[in-house]
């Protein structure tokens, strides 16, 4: 149970649904349609989910281990490291893990010819690593990784099926739905890094006693809250175009869904943050960006049963 916890389970089954949704809902019925040969076999693609899965994995264990003392403060009752798991044990299960996933990327490049993916993974373990070791600390630079990293989870679809993808009609569905997947890549991160911002606000304390440098110690409340807006603004934005698009098109469920689900709740977000000071007023923005996020991927499945 507590390797589970190690891992959050519960998050990489998160990132395992939300590859196979975008890839066997969106990708690949789009490519199928046009007649397009992918790349990916059904095997070869569960391969490259579960190297993501590993390397989320991993991501949080080092992250757990580095985070020891922070974690203590912050969340007392959630300390797996050094409460059930010891720093050794879990310094070799990360290296496992990543063993594992460089010989599984390995293959998977070798095997669909595209050694794109066997840079991308050993990138992906050392960002995640520099963050849990020293950029978590640093003002913005760690939120940047994370954000980067949940981008990386619907884009690496797109660098695996590159070559099929270009063979599409610039005309077509096929194409409209493409850029939804470069929308919903830009909307991963810029969720994610404006909860993560949020969650920075929310663990300030332990932060603090640390000694680390995260955006709101530095900056303080309200610039903080002001990066937080920026992003938001970029959001809605992107959002805004997406679903204008959507909407002249006549796709009124998906259209009805990204105003109703994501733009008004994001509307919603940005009226509580104004007024958010506590720790508890910032752990509920958290969840509710979740619940943001979560909409967002559900908007992939409205338009893949409207329009593909």
């Amino acid at each position: 149970m507590k390797f589970f916890q190690l891992i959050r389970w519960k998050n990489l089954l998160i990132v395992g649904c939300t590859q196979c949704l975008i890839g066997l809902l969106l990708l690949y019925p789009i490519l199928s349609s046009a007649e397009i040969t992918v790349r990916l076999n059904l095997f070869q693609f569960g391969l490259l989910v579960l190297t993501t899965m590993l390397i989320g994995a991993g991501g949080y264990i080092i992250n757990d281990i580095f985070d020891e003392k922070i974690d203590v403060i912050n969340k007392p009752g959630k300390v797996i490291i050094g409460n059930g798991i010891s720093s050794k044990a879990g310094r070799k299960l990360y290296s496992l893990l990543g063993i594992v996933g460089l010989v599984l990327s390995a293959y998977l490049s070798w095997s669909i010819g595209n050694f794109t993916l066997l840079l991308l993974y050993p990138i992906a373990w050392i960002l995640l690593w520099t963050y849990s070791h020293s950029f978590k600390r640093a003002p913005l630079f760690g939120n940047v990784i994370v954000a980067l990293f949940c981008a990386f989870v619907p884009g690496v679809l797109l660098v695996a099926e590159w070559p099929a993808i270009q063979q599409l009609s610039n005309e077509s569905t096929g194409t409209f739905g493409i850029i939804l997947l470069l929308i919903y890549i830009l909307f991963a991160f810029l969720t994610t890094i404006i909860r993560e911002i949020v969650k920075d606000i929310e663990d300030i304390e332990g932060d603090k006693n640390q000694g680390c440098r995260t955006l709101p110690i530095i900056w303080g409340l309200n610039r903080s809250k002001a990066v937080i807006l920026l992003f938001s603004i970029m959001l809605l934005g992107s959002l805004g175009y997406f679903s204008a698009s959507i909407g002249a098109r006549g796709w009124k469920f998906s259209f009805l869904w990204a105003v109703l689900a994501i733009i008004i709740p994001i509307g919603i977000f940005l009226f509580k943050l104004a007024s958010a000071k506590l720790s508890k007023d910032f752990s509920w923005l958290s969840n509710w960006m979740k619940f943001i996020m979560l909409a967002g991927l559900v908007l992939i499945v409205i338009f893949r049963f409207e329009v593909l």
